[in-house]
Order: C-alpha cells, then sequence, then structure tokens
C-alpha cells in the first residue's frame, strides 16, 4: 500500500505533509512566542497548526486502519461526557473550550502512536526513516531556539530583581513543557550518539552542549533533565546488564555524586548571594520537603482531592466537569499542575485510568524490550518515558502539552521498530 511513498504519488502525499508538519511544528511555538513577545499579539498560530496536523493524522490513521480510529474518537467523546455536560448545565462556552483544546494535548501523543503503529505495519522503512527525522530536526530547532535564548532573544524565564534575570526559553513561551520536550530530543540525541561507532568519541561534547542549554532555561525541569540524561543514557545502553553490577555503572555513578555535590554547594551559595535562601528555609520549616519539592502545589492537590471527593457527583466523578471546577474551589486555578489529578478533576476516573494505562504500558513494554540485546531504541524510550512519568505528577504540564506531545508520541512509537525486527527474525 505504501511501498512507493513519494511528494509526486499524490494519493501518498498526505503521509508526506504530516512528517513535514511534525518535523517543524516547533517553529510554530516559537513564531508563536515571537509575535507575543515583540508585538504583543496572540495569533494562535501553533493552535491552528497542531490543530490541522491533528486532524490530518485521524485522517491518515483511518486509511491505515479505520477501527482503531474510530475507537480512538470514541474514547475522546467519552472523556469529554462531563464537559458537556457542565457547558450545557451552566451555558459558559469559554470553558468548554479549553476541556477540548487540553484533551487534544492529552490524547495528541496516543494518536500519533497509534498511527505510527499502523504505519511501521505496513512500510518500516518509511516509518523507521521519518521518525527520526521527527526527533532530530526537532533536536535542532529546539538547541537554536536555546541559543537564541543565550544570546538574549526570547522570554526569561526568572525575573529575580529589578535588573536581574536568569534564564530564557528562548521564544517558547512555557518553561515546564520546554524541559519536557528537551528531554525527549536531547535524550535521544544522546542515545544515539553513545550508541555510534562512529558518534561516540563525541559523547562529551554532545553532554556538555546538553548540561548548556539545560543551564540556559535555568528550570528545575530542564535542569535535572540535563544532568539524568547524561549520566543515565549509557546504563540504560547496557540493554541486557540494565540490572546487573557492571564497571559502566561504578564510572557513572561516581561521577554523578561529586557532579551533584558541587551543584548543591554553587545553588546554595547563588540563593544565599540573592538573599533567596532565607527564604527557602523558611518556607521549608512551614511546609516540609513535601511542600519545596511541589513548590506550594500539595496544598491545590489537596483542594482538588477534597472537591472530587466531597463536593462532586458520582456522575461527575465518573465523567469529570472540566475547567469549570476551579469555580468551586478558593485558589480558583484549574490547573494543579499534578497531571494525574488535573486528568481526574476534569475528565474523571475513566479517563485518568485510561492515560494512566497508556503510559505505564508503553514503560513496561520498552522494559521488556530494553533487556533484550537486539534492542535499538527501546532503553531510550524507557528513559525518557519513565523520567517524563515522573515529572507528570512533580511539575505537571507534560500530559497537558503541545510542546512535549508530538515528540513523545514519535519517541515512543520508536519501541516499534524493534518489534517489527523481532517479528521479522522469528519468521
Amino acid at each position: 500500500m505504501l511501498n512507493n511513498i513519494s511528494i509526486g504519488n499524490f494519493d501518498k502525499f498526505w503521509y508526506q505533509v504530516a512528517f513535514f508538519m511534525m518535523s517543524f511544528y516547533l517553529l510554530a511555538d516559537m513564531l508563536t512566542g515571537f509575535f507575543i513577545i515583540y508585538i504583543g499579539v496572540d495569533l494562535k498560530i501553533s493552535l491552528i497548526y497542531k490543530t490541522f496536523l491533528f486532524i490530518l493524522l485521524i485522517v491518515l490513521l483511518f486509511k491505515l486502519n479505520g477501527k482503531v480510529t474510530i475507537n480512538f474518537i470514541l474514547a475522546m467523546f467519552f472523556s469529554l461526557i462531563g464537559c458537556f455536560v457542565s457547558f450545557f448545565s451552566y451555558g459558559e462556552l469559554s470553558y468548554l473550550a479549553q476541556d477540548f483544546v487540553s484533551l487534544i494535548k492529552i490524547f495528541t501523543p496516543i494518536l500519533i502512536f497509534l498511527f505510527l503503529n499502523e504505519l511501521s505495519k505496513v512500510n518500516l522503512n518509511f516509518f523507521n526513516l521519518k521518525s527520526k527525522q521527527v526527533l532530530f530536526f526537532s533536536y535542532v530547532i529546539l538547541a537554536s531556539n536555546f541559543i537564541l535564548g543565550a544570546m538574549g532573544f526570547g522570554k526569561i524565564t526568572y525575573k529575580v530583581g529589578d535588573d536581574e534575570s536568569a534564564g530564557s526559553t528562548g521564544f517558547i513561551m512555557a518553561g515546564n513543557e520546554v524541559g519536557g520536550a528537551f528531554l525527549v530530543v536531547f535524550g535521544y540525541v544522546l542515545f544515539k550518539v553513545w550508541n555510534s561507532e562512529k558518534y561516540k568519541k563525541y559523547y562529551f561534547l554532545q553532554a556538555g552542549f546538553t548540561l548548556f542549554c539545560g543551564l540556559i532555561v535555568s528550570t528545575k525541569t530542564t535542569m535535572l533533565a540535563a544532568l539524568f540524561l547524561v549520566f543515565f543514557v549509557p546504563i540504560v545502553s547496557e540493554r541486557d546488564k540494565l540490572f546487573k553490577f557492571t564497571l559502566l555503572k561504578v564510572k557513572v555513578f561516581l561521577p554523578l555524586i561529586i557532579v551533584i555535590s558541587i551543584i548543591t554547594y554553587m545553588i546554595l551559595d547563588f540563593l544565599e548571594r540573592l538573599n533567596l535562601l532565607g527564604r527557602i528555609m523558611w518556607f521549608y520549616e512551614k511546609n516540609g520537603i513535601l511542600g519545596v519539592i511541589m513548590s506550594g502545589r500539595d496544598k491545590m492537590v489537596s483542594e482538588r482531592i477534597g472537591t472530587y471527593l466531597n463536593d462532586s457527583s458520582l456522575f461527575q466523578q465518573i465523567f469529570g466537569q472540566g475547567f469549570r471546577i476551579e469555580l468551586s474551589e478558593k485558589y480558583v486555578k484549574a490547573s494543579t499542575e499534578v497531571d494525574s489529578v488535573d486528568t481526574l478533576g476534569f475528565y474523571g476516573v475513566f479517563c485518568l485510568m485510561l492515560i494512566l494505562f497508556f503510559y505505564i504500558n508503553r514503560l513496561c513494554f520498552a522494559l521488556a524490550l530494553t533487556k533484550r540485546k537486539e534492542a535499538t531504541d527501546s532503553p531510550v524510550v524507557f528513559l525518557i518515558s519513565f523520567l517524563l512519568l515522573c515529572l507528570s505528577q512533580i511539575s505537571g504540564h507534560i500530559w497537558t502539552s503541545g510542546t512535549i506531545a508530538i515528540v513523545f508520541g514519535v519517541l515512543i512509537s520508536r519501541c516499534q521498530f524493534d518489534v517489527r525486527l523481532l517479528e521479522n527474525n522469528a519468521k
């Protein structure tokens, strides 16, 4: 069916368009940010771009497997039942629009995975080439964005004084979401460099650049992601020896402990010079270690769980009530920035169980493939899936991020290349 995919063949043209759009969607995010920062106008370029891509992928998935597409659409609309009921009860269209846009972001990685999985069954070489293209092109664009940020262009991450600032997300507006996308594409490139006989000698250069980009953004997500990636990519690359004691693990963990100690000292010194250390210690004494880690999100989570359990009907607990749930709470803030809690409140327990099943299933599947010597990209899929699952429950903005959704959907599909190779070898 897709053995001759080319621009000249109109029937296959839209597959090329889909991969082109997935490869360059970060440019749409940057263009949106440029107009907001320098022109003061939000033209919704990124939203329009990704909405068209989402519709195109549904159409292409339907051509590949109609049954899977129908089940996907039914799952989406089933997740919106509570939101529709809230709309018909209170008539607030703005909340329904938020509900719909957020759900599209949540379901985008699933749609991309389903599309690429079906494509890999039809034309493995095309799937392999194009999925890698998306990840590498996204890396180049994101790295360029960080360099522009380091040069003083784009959005400042933190304003620490009248004339002082720290970090930059470049032209991409959302800091935590940039951190998630950074984790995916930089982690993938680090993995490919480490596992390449030709380029492995350049791993330390790539590692240094990764740490540099993490410092440019200066969010907890990007800095921790950079550190974990640099040290844990070699470990997961051991594949079948992942859970065995090896000399490589000693070589990795000793420097990691030293680096963490140095960074901790530098951060404490930096906070003291900015007169922030005393405030953080006061915050710690008042809220405990959980409050420091969650940056106050624990209070919003506690309130949201209370609203869900005590102030919601059984129908709302099952199907959710959308972003309008914020009106029932003191903080009047829809997002608690803990993705599982937000999903539960917005779309109910059914949607939460579906999303959790997807992410945990893909994580376990990648781990099972990682333990095999023949694994190609499954080890890095396992590492990044695990880190993103943790981040989604600590800093949030992972499941509901349009910036992360596309590259993460492509990344988790890379396991299917290992699956098809194993199937072919078994024949």
